[in-house]
């Protein structure tokens, strides 16, 4: 769809009011995670005042792009309910671009996002005057905050006038390749283009980015982070999760930014990854480069993501964080120094004599396999570390039931209740048998916690009130049967 861009001059107070009463959505779609600093917001009004920062803010009237979309399409296109989401929020237009300066000017003014901040001190030309008798603001220690200037002044600071360039039609998707144009003169790289996509999917890994940046800086830097490279690495996750280890790279990537996509209904299972990985950091020692990531050496992250998605989804467990982050450290360490060869390259052309032998070129060891992320490698990676599984020290692994709650049937029930002579595992209270199928009153917990590998049988099962076991929380039961007085009501009695 063709969009209909629509010039306005807009006052600067219109603008921070605007944008203080959330008339504006401020979509991380279009934005870096980088956030202007106090110079930053300095320079930009300095500059601005003195007239030397024309360039307009790009908004999208809401209203006016979704009746584009019902006009050309029709009420059902999944981007109606996208717009119509933000109309009900309250939400009258979407930033495209100009997030920082809208923020910046917004601050200025009323302060409402981080802050007032003061004016560089010197001398400002404000419009309305002439180059004989400029109209000069003249900032000291006592009025670098708008609040601290002249009234007259201020009169004309907030009837500054800025472009703002009103988009009036096109579809979500139109918006983006907008926000691209925009920036053709800034080099996107292809996630910070795929990031511009308003798909649930995008939120949800910039959540997750937000969530963790703190103890995934142990591992990113603040380039990585501004530039998206760690939203890749967790949309690999994600597609990991959803299609396993089919194809990741730019084809899977793009394929996970769109409606309802499978990387969007199996999030959860990715956000545990990198929970997981962010938790794990803390054991990361400086100095270490093992995990020290770029655009392109996130290699030995992804190899831990990939042997925490497996033992996630067959119940494997590590009984110690530490122990295991530094176990599984020393084992890719040598698995990366290993001469072992790991994959040959082979004659594939079926006329030549040599049809299927190696070449005896490009053999790879670990290390030469990590260089690429196509399937049959990644695959031979996977295998290598879960094989290492075995590696690790005695007691560290533990596989756990798959059934994780015990079967409610009665006949189980009265079995339970009578090996444990009609008392609680835990408390040695009186069971009444009338309360043995309420699961408010009893539960069937594991003697020996699921969370630590204890099995889902009945030689592992006790019956405890429930408020013994949500006390006991992953301790162990060790039922001794104790000397209680049997109530009138006891069915011992």
């Amino acid at each position: 769809m063709r969009t209909h861009v629509e010039a306005k001059w807009w006052s600067l107070l219109d603008l921070a009011i605007a944008m203080a009463n959330n008339l504006i959505y401020l979509d991380d779609a279009f934005q870096s995670y980088h956030r202007w600093a106090v110079d930053n917001n300095q320079r930009y009004m300095k500059s601005f005042i003195n007239g030397k920062a024309p360039t307009p803010i790009y908004i999208a009237d809401i209203q006016k792009c979704m009746q584009s979309v019902i006009t050309k399409y029709d009420k059902n296109h999944p981007d109606v309910a996208f717009y119509q989401d933000l109309l009900d929020r309250g939400y009258k237009y979407i930033t495209i671009d100009g997030n920082n300066r809208s923020r910046c000017i917004a601050d200025f003014f009323l302060g409402c996002f981080n802050g007032a901040f003061s004016l560089i001190l010197g001398d400002y030309e404000l419009p309305g005057g002439s180059l004989t008798q400029p109209n000069i603001l003249t900032v000291t220690n006592d009025s670098k905050l708008f609040a601290d200037v002249d009234p007259t002044k201020q009169a004309d600071l907030k009837n500054m006038k800025i472009i703002v360039n009103i988009i009036e039609s096109g579809t979500r998707e139109d918006l983006a390749e907008l926000f691209d144009a925009i920036n053709t003169g800034m080099v996107l790289n292809a996630q910070e283009k795929r990031n511009c996509k308003m798909y649930k999917f995008a939120e949800l890994v910039r959540a997750s980015v937000k969530k963790y940046k703190k103890k995934l800086h142990k591992i990113y830097g603040e380039y990585e982070f501004n530039r998206r490279y760690v939203d890749e690495f967790i949309v690999d996750l994600a597609v990991i999760c959803a299609r396993g280890l089919n194809g990741i790279g730019p084809a899977s990537r793009d394929k996970a930014y769109s409606d309802n996509s499978p990387e969007e209904k199996s999030f959860s299972r990715a956000d545990k990854i990198v929970s997981q990985i962010a938790d794990l950091m803390q054991f990361r020692k400086d100095g270490d480069k093992l995990f020290v990531c770029n655009k392109k050496t996130n290699t030995n992250v992804l190899d831990l993501a990939i042997l925490l998605s497996y033992m996630n989804d067959n119940q494997i467990i590590y009984t110690d964080k530490e122990k295991f982050f530094h176990e599984f450290c020393d084992l890719q360490t040598k698995r990366i120094g290993s001469t072992k060869i790991l994959w040959k390259k082979l004659v594939t052309d079926r006329k030549s004599p040599d049809y299927g032998k190696p070449t005896g070129t490009d053999d790879r060891t670990y290390a030469g396999i990590q260089r690429s992320n196509q399937k049959s490698f990644v695959l031979i990676r996977q295998n290598e570390l879960i094989a290492s599984l075995s590696d690790f020290s005695d007691g560290l692994i533990i596989s756990r039931d798959k059934t994780r709650n015990f079967t409610r049937d009665v006949v189980f029930l009265l079995s339970l209740w009578r090996k444990q002579d009609g008392k609680c595992a835990a408390s040695g209270r009186v069971i009444n048998c009338k309360d043995i199928l309420n699961g408010k009153v009893i539960e069937v917990d594991h003697k020996y916690p699921w969370s630590k590998g204890g099995k889902t049988v009945e030689e592992n099962a006790a019956l405890l009130y429930q408020e013994e076991n949500r006390s006991k929380s992953a301790s162990i039961v060790d039922f001794k049967p104790q000397s209680v007085e049997i109530q009138e009501s006891s069915p011992l009695s």
